[in-house]
């Protein structure tokens, strides 16, 4: 005769396999015809909590220095070095860490170059007559500019416009 077996954990479940979130004693009992298996399982936690720091931008042949966590007892960069620092330009960044408990915990850090060598020509007059030559004022450059702050004064020194904002070009003086 076949016997069902009849599970018990000693959180509730009455089934083969449970997922735990926490560390603890957990209490396993399979009852199959006569016969009863009991069995307890000490489960932790451990690992290193750490980070490698946010995603990172820098301007080209700039670089980052990543670091170890100090509690870990060995490690291993993505590139394969072992050194507890590690100087790096654009790309991504993995470390493995391994703590005093043997248990392994991994980061990885993006580091993002550009050119942060960015000519600008600002023109030095314009003129808003709707002629339909210069017309628009605005900072000239060959890379990206999200945002940028701009203040025109008058020949007299009087502030006549102020901009601070996303890129684009101010046409306008005093209303005209």
């Amino acid at each position: 005769m076949l016997h069902t077996p009849q599970y018990t954990w000693n959180t509730g479940p009455a089934t083969p396999t449970i997922v735990v979130d926490a560390p603890g004693l957990y209490t396993f009992e399979a009852v199959v015809g006569c016969d009863t298996v009991v069995a307890d399982a000490e489960i932790g936690f451990g690992g290193i909590v750490f980070a490698l720091g946010p995603d990172t931008m820098l301007c080209l042949d700039y670089s980052a220095l990543l670091r170890i966590p100090h509690d870990a007892v060995a490690w291993q960069w993505s590139d394969g070095s072992i050194d507890s620092t590690l100087l790096v330009g654009a790309g991504s960044w993995d470390l493995r860490v391994i703590d005093s408990a043997g248990c392994i915990t991994s980061d990885t850090r993006t580091v993002t170059a550009f050119d942060c060598d960015c000519p600008v020509f600002v023109p030095n007059a314009f003129t808003p007559n709707a002629d339909g030559i210069n017309e628009g004022f605005k900072p000239i450059h060959q890379c990206a500019m999200r945002a940028y702050a701009l203040r025109l004064f008058d020949r007299w020194g009087s502030r006549g416009v102020a901009y601070r904002g996303p890129a684009r070009s101010m046409g306008r003086y005093a209303g005209r």
